[in-house]
């Protein structure tokens, strides 16, 4: 692994490049430009896709397999997701809690499977035990665990291996983690439902949601969301990053490790002209700041705060940050030398349990923090606190 960011004088293209990632828990998948997936990491449930159970650890990521013109992925804690060309969705992985969307099996599968009983689909997104994935009309579907009501149909069951509509609502985006669920409606604002006991459905209170059905949230002008263990995020249509839900080791990234949580959405220190790439890992969150773009920089920087357990903020050490600094910085730079992304690509940022990959614009995919289980995709399990190339092909 090289010490200097390859590309920097250039920026030209690998062929092929990459054009998202998406960590899940202990996993990572990684989306070719030719509509390939590769996956790293654990592989205790099949959710690396290529019909073994065997982790990568110090070996390179594996290609999904049977898996061709994929244009999305998702990773939840221990299943995967990918959307084709089609608009039809394949999972694989645990299915526990029917999470797979395989009808009446809570089989786990080792290889990519159809889901059943949807329409077209636009996107997708995938919580710790759910999945969901939004129509061409703008309805969501969603099924897997309903433990806390995050499959917001109101209804009391336990969980769903089928798919399930919810009408009430159109949206242009969704996310889920643990035990709730977010979506963006067409005007901006914000609808909730699931677990609320640290004011992670943002509407004031941290009372339950006796009817589990999607609750509307303080939140309006909102132009992105994500959704982690037990906060959310939110970027203003003017810019603004913020934030609501635990401020567990700062994840609210308020300047101060207190409120404890927060009900009410709170803005985030540091972050400004956010680009459209958020993301919400376990009790840290992302974003592409655009604050630096133009020459000489070529793209939009990592901005991290919350929880550094394992390196996964990318500064250089495991100090945590109740602030939005520069991350993903590489060995031997000082701030001024960050990964790139490229600008306005939603897909080329994403937070994993205590890790977090990235689609430089060199194409490259790039990753950082906890990687006991290969997740970084190095060819190591050992960690890093920067920002290091990996061995996606």
């Amino acid at each position: 692994v090289a010490d200097e960011p390859e590309g920097q004088a250039s920026f030209a293209l690998t062929s092929p490049s990459y054009t998202a990632v998406a960590a899940g828990e202990f996993h990572t998948l990684a989306l070719r430009s030719d509509g390939i997936v590769y996956a790293a990491g654990s592989n205790s449930s099949g959710q690396l896709g290529d019909g073994t159970t065997a982790w990568t650890l110090a070996g390179p990521p594996t290609m999904v397999s049977g898996l061709t013109h994929v244009t999305a992925v998702a990773a939840g804690c221990h299943h995967s997701m990918a959307l084709t060309s089609t608009g039809q969705v394949w999972a694989w992985g645990n299915n526990s809690q029917g999470q797979l969307g395989a009808s009446i099996t809570t089989i786990p599968r080792t290889t990519p499977q159809q889901v059943k009983m949807l329409p077209a689909i636009k996107a997708i997104a995938a919580g710790c035990f759910h999945s969901i994935a939004l129509d061409t009309k703008g309805y969501l579907w969603i099924w897997g665990s309903n433990s806390y009501g995050q499959l917001g149909t109101g209804s009391p069951i336990r969980n769903s291996s089928t798919p399930l509509q919810l009408t009430s609502f159109q949206a242009s985006e969704m996310d889920g983690r643990d035990d709730f669920t977010l979506a963006l409606l067409l005007d901006g604002t914000v609808r909730a439902w699931g677990n609320n006991n640290q004011g992670q459905l943002a509407t004031g209170s941290t009372s339950p949601t006796s009817s589990n059905s999607p609750v509307l949230t303080r939140l309006a002008g909102i132009s992105a969301i994500a959704a982690g263990a037990s906060h959310g995020l939110g970027v203003k249509w003017d810019g603004t990053v913020v934030a609501w839900g635990a401020n567990s080791f700062c994840s609210l990234g308020v300047g101060t490790s207190s409120p404890s949580f927060s009900a009410t959405p709170l803005t985030v220190n540091g972050v400004s002209i956010p680009g459209p790439a958020i993301s919400a890992g376990r009790y840290f969150s992302v974003s592409a700041d655009d604050n630096g773009f133009g020459p000489p920089n070529p793209g939009s920087v990592v901005a991290v705060w919350g929880g550094n357990f394992s390196g996964e903020l990318g500064i250089g050490s495991l100090m945590y940050s109740c602030r939005a600094t520069t991350g993903g910085q590489y060995p031997g730079y000082p701030a001024s030398w960050p990964v790139y992304l490229p600008r306005g690509d939603r897909g080329s940022l994403s937070a994993g349990g205590h890790h977090t990959v990235a689609v430089d614009v060199t194409g490259k995919v790039v990753a950082w923090g906890k990687n006991d289980a290969g997740q970084l995709g190095t060819g190591s399990s050992s960690g890093s606190v920067w920002a290091m190339q990996t061995m996606f092909p």
